[in-house]
């Protein structure tokens, strides 16, 4: 089962013999068909051009190929499909953007050779071409008809190695090779012209240089060449300096360059080929240090005295010695390689040539073919010589280097654009992060001052005496902001804050105490909460909200407190509210405030299948609404304590992001110290509630089963007292939500009848049993909040979905929004 074809060794025959009979026959074994095109480069080296095509060097259907070849190099396009037509329509578009990159260096697509293309526009233009030719040694003619039906083109071609042949076959004047020499482009121009003349052609292309190995000078060393092409009209004239290559090299592709100057020029619409020199040149006036001397110069613009008048009507800078710069202002014509004209060798003579010594003066960019030189060999190719712009001063380097320049090339140009963007990225980020550190160092330096207004205090929960409230001298703080209406200190925690009360529950997201612009925001009550500053009287339930900033400011560290350990070294919290600032500022109610719960909780209803704990609601109708409150926090918390709750009771509620799922809360729960009632708070009885309730969405998030409590709202319905189970909660005894479940009616056992509660059920009533251990899930103990690591670095203030209230009933007062803090509380 194989098909064995045996082919000829020699090229001429394999080849084709496999274009005509193998790859027709292979075709039938593949369902696709496979097209290659090639792309003929002739001026760039191997790297450049590869450098140049770049991203279209990785495709995949079509690839692109570079390949080295003598003195040019190539890219294969090379495309897969179905059809030969449907792989061709995959490669055009390469070809056109191959194409549009390398510009004139791509002399032909599928051609054979640089001589094949134009001898084939030779013939198309109809025009024929006479060569003379000193170091290529008839070279050129050769690779020119080699090509079959070159001779209709091709008139003659004469090679003169010595200065008396170049006189009396060509007539080149012996005064112009004695004081010019036989590698000149004043010779090589005297050469083409008389080739032209002499055998009648369109065209004269000439050749003469030093080949080497010996022979050559300081002045004019080995691999110097010039290469001249005229019409009649004007003269083209190319230098190339290939020293450092053996004479074939050298020879080849000086043969090379003449053919790529003669198709370039063929490649122009008749008479619009850029640059040249006029054949009878014309003086071009140069005002010297010697006033109103003349210095006749050919020079490469055509031959229109508007050119001439534009220069001489320029200002000139006079030129004395050699080497300084002469600058001519040539009122927006190209002056290459830069506008400057450099004299190396002293005024020049009357009757120098525009190619003698550096002062070349164009009229257009496209002249700087002219003087292109080949001096990096790779690959078996040259480079063209670039003006390196080291007279250009360093900013003009800088900013061509920088910024997409006309006539760069797509690469350069993409590159060029890749490195703005990433420059500009990363000066908006560092500005950004300048101004993170700013504001960071800033708020710290603030709320540290304002901590300092409190008053120290010796803590300690293990003396009789127990935690004593925070007095606090406000007269400095509210004389810098009057919407202050407290101060908030937990121990264990860096809360250490002033609290304040505006009418919206925006403005202090984005605003510090001193009402500068802060991402860091204000710890704030909600906008709902009333105050005895403002109305005589606080309310019930007390809404604080802080950002939750992973420097630790504002309820940064909140979440210290859903540890149980930490709770029971810090049970208590501190707000000391402001009450009569007018006359009083040191008239303040300071409070301890005991903790009773710490829970995660939804702020939008999506998040708990269309339920939602309004844990800010902040007066209630009734007792059993309190009571109910009360008792849907409790099943939430965290930590199980032993600190009760009754109707009666004052609350502050502290609520902060939270990141165990999309719009998570934080939310701490603690109660006012009743009169008369210890500070200490008996941490001993409490526990880690094993199965606090949490949304449906952190179930969704996370593993554990949902504990089987009742979390349904208040209906306006009182409790029976006479019943051993409090409203929602159910009757279990030896499930672990059961032990969360009696805290919770432990906590609210009383409070329907609170009119008849006596003080000395406080503590000792409110005790929750231990859970038995034995029924525990070990894998349940820890906590399933994430790590303060996980938070965002920096507080945003994205918006967020006004937060749903509860079901409303008659007797419930309308819930304001909830602000809306984003992804850092």
């Amino acid at each position: 089962r194989q098909t064995i074809i045996m082919l000829p060794g020699p090229p001429k025959e394999l080849e084709p013999m496999f274009t005509k009979s193998v790859a027709p026959f292979l075709s039938r074994f593949s369902d696709t068909s496979m097209v290659s095109h090639t792309v003929k480069v002739f001026g760039l080296s191997e790297s450049r051009a590869a450098e140049l095509a770049g991203d279209l060097l990785n495709g995949e259907n079509p690839t692109v190929a570079p390949y080295a070849k003598d003195n040019e190099m190539e890219f294969r396009v090379t495309a897969s499909a179905n059809t030969k037509r449907e792989a061709d329509q995959l490669c055009f578009p390469v070809l056109s953007r191959l194409c549009d990159i390398l510009g004139d260096h791509v002399y032909a697509i599928d051609r054979k050779s640089l001589e094949d293309v134009v001898v084939a526009k030779l013939k198309e233009k109809n025009l024929t071409i006479a060569t003379a030719e000193s170091c290529t040694a008839g070279l050129l003619s050769k690779r020119l008809t080699d090509i079959p039906g070159a001779s209709d083109n091709f008139l003659s071609g004469v090679t003169v190695y010595s200065n008396e042949m170049k006189t009396q076959l060509l007539g080149i004047s012996p005064e112009l090779l004695e004081k010019h020499g036989a590698v000149s482009p004043e010779t090589a121009k005297e050469m083409a012209l008389a080739i032209r003349k002499i055998s009648g052609a369109n065209l004269g292309l000439s050749v003469t240089g030093i080949a080497g190995p010996g022979g050559g000078t300081k002045e004019k060393p080995v691999g110097l060449v010039y290469i001249a092409l005229t019409d009649g009209r004007k003269v083209w004239i190319k230098k190339l300096l290939c020293g450092g290559r053996d004479r074939e090299t050298i020879r080849n592709f000086s043969a090379s360059a003449a053919l790529n100057l003669l198709r370039v020029y063929m490649d122009a619409p008749p008479g619009a080929f850029p640059g040249g020199n006029a054949v009878d040149s014309l003086e071009l006036r140069i005002l010297t240090d010697g006033g109103n001397e003349l210095l006749p110069v050919s020079y490469g613009a055509e031959s229109d005295r508007n050119f001439i008048e534009k220069v001489n009507a320029a200002p000139k800078v006079p030129v004395r010695n050699a080497g300084e710069v002469l600058n001519v202002d040539t009122n927006g014509l190209y002056l290459s390689p830069e506008k400057t004209t450099r004299v190396t060798h002293g005024l020049p003579e009357t009757g120098d040539s525009l190619f003698d010594n550096d002062f070349v003066l164009h009229d257009s960019p496209m002249d700087a073919f002219e003087e292109a030189e080949y001096d990096e060999p790779t690959g078996g190719d040259f480079d063209e010589e670039e003006d390196d712009g080291s007279e250009k001063p360093w900013y003009i380097r800088l900013a061509h280097y920088l910024i997409p320049w006309r006539g760069d090339p797509a690469g350069e140009i993409a590159r060029k654009v890749i490195f703005i963007t990433a420059f500009l990225v990363l000066a908006v980020s560092s500005g950004i992060l300048i101004s993170n550190i700013t504001d960071v160092l800033r708020i710290k330096v603030l709320y540290s001052s304002i901590a300092d207004l409190a008053t120290q205090f010796p803590l300690s929960d293990k003396t009789p005496v127990g935690p004593e409230p925070l007095n606090v001298d406000f007269t400095g703080l509210y004389a810098q902001n009057k919407d202050t209406v407290g101060f908030l200190r937990i121990n264990g925690t860096e809360i250490d804050l002033p609290v304040v009360h505006t009418t919206d529950n925006d403005y202090y997201l984005t605003h510090s105490i001193d009402k500068k612009k802060s991402a860091y925001g204000t710890v704030f009550a909600d906008m709902s909460n009333t105050f005895v500053k403002e109305t005589g009287k606080q309310s019930t339930n007390v809404t604080l909200y802080g950002h939750n900033n992973k420097n630790g400011s504002m309820f940064g560290t909140l979440q210290r407190l859903t540890d149980l350990e930490t709770y029971k070294n810090n049970p208590v919290a501190f707000f000391t509210a402001l009450t009569n600032p007018d006359t009083n500022p040191m008239e303040t109610d300071a409070a301890v405030w005991k903790i009773f719960a710490v829970f995660i909780t939804n702020a939008n209803k999506e998040q708990d299948n269309g339920k939602l704990y309004d844990y800010r609601q902040s007066e209630f109708g009734s007792e059993a609404e309190f009571d109910n409150f009360i008792h849907r926090a409790l099943i939430r918390s965290l930590i199980t304590t032993t600190v009760d709750v009754k109707p009666g009771d004052q609350i502050i509620t502290l609520s902060t992001c939270d990141y165990s799922f999309k719009d998570a809360r934080l939310v701490l729960m603690a109660r006012k110290t009743r009169p008369g009632e210890s500070t200490i708070v008996d941490v001993a009885g409490a526990q880690k509630n094993l199965q606090p309730l949490y949304p449906a969405a952190w179930y969704a998030k996370h593993s554990g089963p949902r504990p089987s409590v009742e979390d349904t709202p208040w209906t306006g319905v009182s409790p029976d007292t006479n019943t051993p189970s409090q409203p929602g909660v159910s009757n279990q005894s030896e499930t672990s939500s059961a032990a969360s479940s009696s805290a919770a009616s432990s906590a609210v056992s009383s409070a329907a009848n609170s009119s008849a509660v006596s003080s000395s059920r406080e503590q000792s009533s409110s005790q929750p049993k231990p859970p038995v251990e034995s029924s525990q899930p070990q894998e349940s103990s820890e906590s399933p909040l994430p790590s303060e690591d996980t938070t965002p670095s920096e507080p945003e203030t994205s918006s967020e979905p006004e937060t749903p209230s509860e079901p409303e009933t008659p007797s419930e007062p309308e819930t304001p929004s909830e602000p809306e803090p984003g992804d850092n509380g």
